[in-house]
């Protein structure tokens, strides 16, 4: 919301509800509902990607043994 808001010029002293704003600006749906769904297609396009691509690489890198703690 605090991307829509100065958007359409509505400070948070003019008490107008969030779903008001999202109405102003025809947006459907929150910004979680929208991260949540370029992720989903993000990991769709990844699993697509061949695996010596450097994006699958990295994504389905496992970590070596953990380490001893070094400091006790």
């Amino acid at each position: 919301m605090d991307y829509w808001r100065p958007s359409c010029q509505i400070s948070r002293m003019g008490h107008i509800r969030d779903q008001d704003v999202r109405n102003i600006m025809q947006v459907s749906g929150d910004i979680l509902q929208s991260v949540e769904t370029k992720r989903l297609i993000w990991y769709g396009h990844l699993q697509r990607m061949s695996a010596d691509r450097w994006p699958n690489k990295v994504f389905n890198w496992t970590p070596p043994e953990k380490r001893e703690d070094e400091g006790q």
